[in-house]
């Protein structure tokens, strides 16, 4: 009663290493008694490019066939939210717009009267 599968869920920075480094590491992890840990991805050289998925491929097999589990971290950089420059690059148009609204209230003579003026 109680226990949980794992209380540490370590970050696993991903540099662009090789396949058996990634295997072995995801090793080490469950040797030492980690049963999950966090895919941290600002520093792979090729974010959401090739060899991040390729990676990410690896090292989702490997846990799975440990049956370890696996958190991602959601982007490249803080804030998170923007697919590591990607969208804007490739899709500026699905980039956030805003509207701003600018607006003066102009008091009459007459009291209690107003007219909004927006720019």
């Amino acid at each position: 009663m109680g226990q949980t599968k794992n209380s540490l869920y370590p970050l696993f920075w991903q540099h662009g290493e090789k396949e058996e480094e990634l295997r072995e590491e995801i090793g080490k992890m469950q040797e030492g008694g980690i049963g999950g840990f966090i895919v941290e991805s600002r520093p792979h050289p090729d974010y959401l490019s090739y060899g991040w998925w390729r990676d990410l491929e690896v090292i989702l097999s490997e846990a799975e066939r440990r049956q370890m589990e696996v958190w991602i971290f959601d982007d490249g950089a803080y804030p998170s939210g923007l697919g590591g420059g990607k969208v804007k690059a490739l899709y500026p148009e699905a980039c956030k717009r805003y509207i701003a609204k600018r607006q003066i209230d102009a008091q009459g003579p007459l009291p209690g009267s107003g007219i909004p003026i927006c720019t």
